[in-house]
């Protein structure tokens, strides 16, 4: 079947509960409960697993999304420059990016089934291909496979957004969706042809973008199937969760930023044909700038995304006005 036909298919809704009830043990990655376990590009992994007596919270399936939309953005930053700089561990980068892709579709399975897991799968590895396909352009200077490959992220844009609005009901609109999905893809075209010209404080900044805006995207999308779909207790929102939730996004972006920054490192160290630590340069972080992170917070009734701020007290408020204030921010029109 064609991907866009799936786009217009409506998935089977079942409820969390049932659908438990129904397969026994189902295993969803990179939440921050449950077991924990090695990856093979030695980065650990956090599942939790929903047994025969679970009921899956709004706070969980929240956590979830988070975890598993801000690993793919990072994880298709980390492939495209991979591709960019021909790279030995792009393979490895792939392989990545695909086991995140397994990991949502199972968690769009615990909802939709098997139909509604399938559609989405076919759409979201078509949307990582045409990222592939934009990279290898950018890298062979062929502007034609560029304008081909955006051409087609646009399609997908289309096609995922209707997906969307009929899998929620319309708790996401399709236009707001696709607003949603430009930002997404211009934050990753964005980055990569800046990693490409060697201007990697705004490959930097776009990464950044590009994570936090997917878990202002992940609370909307997990809060419209909470409004439409039956079996998730609990509220999506307190004080607690945002909390969870932002600690669980800088925690993440910690860890990434300083798997890259040691890459980096040893990658110029290697170059230059010597890995002695002591003549690499130590890095001075403002206090101010790490003591600044976003937690994208949405309004329930409009499906407006806005940052709150989490902030040391060696931040002033005019600092923080001025750093909030160049951040993209998700936006879900009713």
């Amino acid at each position: 079947m064609e991907h866009h036909a799936q786009g217009n298919q409506k998935p089977t809704h079942r409820s969390a509960r049932s659908r438990v009830l129904a397969g026994g043990v189902v295993t969803i990655g990179t939440t921050s409960v449950g077991n924990v376990a090695s990856t093979d590009r030695g980065q650990i992994s956090y599942s939790i697993e929903l047994t025969q007596s679970s009921d899956v919270s709004a706070e969980e399936l929240r956590i979830i999304l988070e975890r598993q939309l801000g690993h793919h953005a990072l994880l298709a930053v980390e492939a495209m420059r991979a591709g960019i700089a021909g790279q030995p561990d792009f393979e490895a980068a792939a392989a990545s990016l695909g086991q995140n892709t397994d990991d949502l579709t199972e968690s769009i399975r615990l909802v939709y089934g098997d139909d509604g897991a399938d559609a989405f799968n076919g759409l979201w590895s078509d949307h990582i291909d045409f990222f592939v396909q934009f990279t290898v352009g950018l890298a062979e200077d062929d502007q034609d496979a560029q304008d081909q490959a955006l051409a087609r992220l646009d399609q997908y844009r289309a096609d995922f957004s209707g997906f969307l609005e009929t899998a929620t009901d319309g708790e996401l609109p399709a236009n707001a969706v696709a607003d949603l999905l430009q930002m997404h893809v211009n934050q990753l075209v964005e980055q990569v042809r800046a990693y490409a010209n060697g201007d990697f404080t705004v490959a930097t900044d776009q990464t950044r973008e590009a994570y936090a805006h997917m878990f202002g995207t992940a609370q909307g999308l997990a809060g419209a199937i909470v409004a439409s779909q039956e079996g998730f207790s609990g509220p999506l929102e307190s004080s607690a969760i945002d909390l969870r939730s932002g600690l669980g996004q800088q925690l993440g972006e910690h860890a990434q930023l300083a798997v890259q920054a040691m890459r980096s490192g040893v990658t110029v160290a290697t170059t230059s044909q010597h890995l002695q630590v002591h003549s690499m340069p130590t890095p001075k972080i403002s206090p101010h700038r790490s003591a600044v992170y976003l937690v994208p917070k949405v309004d329930k009734h409009s499906w407006k995304c806005g940052p709150t701020t989490l902030t040391s007290s060696s931040s002033t408020p005019s600092q923080l006005q001025k750093k909030t204030s160049r951040v993209k921010r998700p936006h879900f029109a009713g």
